[in-house]
């Protein structure tokens, strides 16, 4: 709803997405009641999606850059305070520290099956298996990828949170391990040598 497009697409979003349960929570939900004659929950939710349009429309520029953050959070487990880090001994890891790595090593080794799906693609290298009638079938990996992209970018553009992340990781360690097995066999197949 406009409360949580709200949340992630404000100047304050350091203050807005860290706002505890209490009285900081109850001080952000009384914005629209301040200035205006809000009478109900779905002028309320009005109010806040107009507020984050209008920070889009006003500041382009500071808005890309600020989903350019929220996408390197999300990859880079990155928690606000409020959101209950599930990722709270990464950050006393020596490999973790580093952007991309925070989900260990499962986020590079599914990135790079990703970027190389899409590379052989390109270069039509992957067979397709052809429908009776003649059109390629959507390969599943190209399925699975898209959700994953698909969901991924949804939570970037509201805001990041561990609990919204958990759901891509089932499909990041797919990934990782496809990549692993396809390693192995362009070594066996001495392709890297």
């Amino acid at each position: 709803g406009g409360i949580n497009f709200y949340i992630g697409n404000n100047p304050d979003i350091n203050k807005t997405v860290g706002a505890t349960p209490g009285i900081e929570w109850e001080k952000l939900l009384m914005l629209p009641y301040q200035n205006t004659r809000i009478t109900n929950f779905q002028e309320q939710d009005e109010w806040f999606s107009r507020k984050a349009f209008e920070y889009v429309k006003n500041d382009f520029g500071g808005w890309c850059k600020l989903m350019v953050k929220k996408t390197l959070w999300f990859f880079n487990a990155y928690e606000f305070p409020r959101n209950f880090d599930v990722y709270f001994f990464s950050q006393y890891s020596l490999v973790t520290k580093y952007p991309l790595l925070h989900l260990s090593i499962i986020l590079p080794l599914a990135l790079s099956f990703i970027v190389y799906s899409f590379w052989f693609a390109v270069r039509g290298r992957i067979a397709r298996p052809q429908a009776q009638s003649g059109k390629p079938i959507l390969s599943s990996r190209f399925l699975l990828i898209g959700i994953t992209l698909i969901y991924s970018f949804s939570i970037i553009l509201v805001f990041v949170a561990a609990r919204y992340r958990l759901p891509v990781i089932p499909l990041l360690l797919i990934f990782s391990g496809a990549f692993v097995i396809r390693l192995c066999d362009l070594f066996r197949e001495k392709k890297f040598m």
